[in-house]
């Protein structure tokens, strides 16, 4: 199949979701290409601060689904070799592969999203 498109940018993190969106926002179209549809199950300990709630708002109401896909904590334990050496109130969500999976949804539609490999580069590569 042949996509066509200013921009292709490899990877499906949330960073490059973002650069996409500001890119189609300038008119400059954009094709995400990612290996994973949707994305699987890993190990992650990212979380949602405060100070990431602007930010969130601002990308067009998804908070709301975030916050349903995500956990609530209101303490950070901290850990080393195993054991719990600190804890510390703390309010945030943990982000995990819900979230992930809610947001690659929402902030691309379904046909600038190729569900692929790269195996080249280049100008008017098919």
């Amino acid at each position: 199949m042949m996509y066509s498109a200013d921009i292709g940018i490899v990877g499906g993190d949330l960073g490059r979701h973002h650069r996409r969106r500001d890119a189609r926002a300038s008119r400059i179209s954009v094709v995400l290409i990612d290996v994973h549809q949707p994305y699987p199950e890993d190990f992650r300990c990212e979380k949602i601060e405060e100070k990431h709630f602007n930010l969130l708002r601002e990308t067009g109401g998804l908070m709301e689904g975030i916050v349903g896909a995500s956990t609530l904590f209101t303490e950070l334990w901290i850990a080393r070799s195993g054991r719990v050496i600190n804890k510390r109130p703390r309010f945030g969500f943990a982000a995990k592969d819900g979230v992930l999976n809610f947001l690659r949804h929402r902030l691309v539609r379904r046909h600038d999203r190729v569900v692929n490999e790269v195996v080249g580069e280049g100008a008017g590569i098919e």
